[in-house]
């Protein structure tokens, strides 16, 4: 921010609305913490604060109105195609999915999804366009309350309860079994 004076009369009406007195030390500790936030935009949060909040608010809850809402339902979708997309064609045994290399090219979450859904097994069978959506509809499922557990603080499973130990090489059929050569989630 660069106006410190429409800053401060912004906080000022934040005060008169909710009925609080601001102080030098709050007003120059979100000055000092919203800095990188332009100017336009916090007015727009100051704005939506004020019609949204019903007491003052914090910083977090200032930078709340103005991050873009993200459906998790809509978000899983777009990484189940990711996924999908995701798998390793070889001539001999056909496509192969991989945890590390979903977690490399579609992230944390889509992985747990992943492992949740089947993983590669599951993928491979529902190569079926009938099973497809439910293969979709286990993902969506598992991707939502990853993401939900991630955003609310709680580490993923995959991340506390295991280790991934020697994803099979797309040479080698994927299988279930445990194994040295297959993709499997040791712990937990």
């Amino acid at each position: 921010m660069n106006d410190r004076s429409a800053f401060s009369e912004a906080m000022a009406a934040l005060g008169v609305n909710f009925r609080v007195e601001v102080s030098d030390a709050q007003r120059d500790l979100y000055w000092t913490v919203l800095a990188d936030m332009p100017d336009v935009t916090f007015q727009v949060a100051v704005r939506r604060a004020l019609k949204a909040c019903r007491f003052f608010p914090t910083i977090a809850e200032l930078c709340e109105q103005v991050t873009p809402t993200v459906i998790p339902a809509a978000e899983a979708a777009v990484a189940f195609e990711q996924v999908v997309k995701a798998g390793r064609y070889n001539p001999t045994i056909g496509t192969c999915w991989g945890v590390e290399r979903v977690r490399e090219q579609v992230g944390d979450v889509a992985a747990e999804a992943f492992v949740a859904a089947g993983a590669s097994p599951a993928f491979e069978s529902e190569q079926d366009t009938r099973s497809l959506p439910f293969l979709r509809k286990r993902f969506i499922e598992a991707y939502v309350l990853a993401a939900t557990a991630l955003r609310s603080g709680r580490p993923l499973a995959l991340a506390t309860g295991g280790t991934l130990i020697d994803e099979p090489e797309p040479t080698t059929r994927c299988r279930l079994t445990a194994g040295p050569d297959h993709g499997v989630v040791r712990g937990a």
